[in-house]
């Protein structure tokens, strides 16, 4: 990736630099790394965003320095990761769990409670599972045996990024077209209206691009592959995770101890999307 190069600090970290910011574009990621990033926020539990360490600015060019930290969870999880992956349903469901806690609003009634870069009033607009570094490979399938200890996830790629004032109403939150690019060659689903041009809430966004993947695992297990095929309709973060933890909580961990299956069709589409 030309936006990216590996480095290594003189106190001998490895880390890579990042180009955010080139002519006044991306003004925005920038700011939403700000936010989430560095500081206080970016050692608080709950957030799974990759850790800006240090911003540097060159001319018109602002680069950020972020931790060597894992491959990508597309290494883990998809069709094409079966020749190299050893990782179980189980391993599979505690990274989107994460995931979900990364970066999707949560609502309890009667007010909403936002998961944490919500809470700040971040949306990514590209929260899709290949925009997540997996700490370690979890190779459960590999040891043979249900892990003790599980991986971590953090939210990279923050270019398509909205940053709204802190103090905004989640409703209000709101934005029109395509992340990137035009309808002509962004490829990527998206929930109805969106290539549209309608107003869309940004966060809501978020929870579909991240439970629209999910829907094609298969687990063997009849009930949890038909929560998992019509968890983006549930309209809410709270409902579907709800839904998901008690569904979890009645399965044994060794019968997610199995190799992950995926459907070839959701609703029409392909686990990989095709170029118009």
């Amino acid at each position: 990736n030309p936006l990216n190069r590996a480095m290594r600090t003189k106190e001998g970290q490895d880390v890579v630099c990042r180009v955010i910011v080139v002519k006044g574009e991306g003004v925005n990621a920038l700011n939403s790394l700000r936010r989430i990033s560095t500081g206080l926020n970016s050692l608080v539990s709950r957030n799974h965003a990759l850790p800006m360490l240090r911003e540097f600015t060159f001319q018109d060019i602002v680069c950020g320095i972020f931790p060597m930290s894992g491959s990508s969870f597309g290494e883990l999880f998809g069709p094409n990761s079966h020749d190299r992956c050893e990782a179980s349903v189980g391993d599979i469901l505690d990274l989107f769990i994460q995931a979900f806690e990364a970066s999707i609003p949560f609502f309890a009634s009667p007010s909403p409670a936002l998961a944490f870069i919500h809470e700040k009033r971040v949306a990514h607009r590209d929260a899709f599972f290949h925009n997540y570094l997996v700490q370690w490979d979890p190779e459960s399938l590999k040891h043979q045996h249900v892990r003790l200890t599980r991986p971590r996830l953090y939210l990279i790629d923050f270019e398509t990024a909205l940053c709204f004032p802190e103090d905004s109403l989640y409703d209000d939150c709101t934005c029109t077209g395509l992340p990137f690019g035009d309808i002509d060659d962004y490829a990527l689903p998206t929930p109805p209206g969106v290539a549209e041009g309608k107003p869309y809430n940004a966060f809501y966004l978020d929870f579909w691009q991240l439970c629209y993947h999910l829907a094609f695992l298969q687990t063997g297990i009849p009930e949890l592959d038909e929560l998992l095929l019509g968890l983006v309709n549930m309209g809410t973060a709270a409902a579907a995770l709800d839904a998901l933890s008690e569904r979890l909580g009645l399965i044994p961990p060794v019968q997610l101890h199995v190799q992950p299956m995926y459907r070839e069709v959701v609703n029409g589409h392909t686990f990989y999307p095709r170029r118009p």
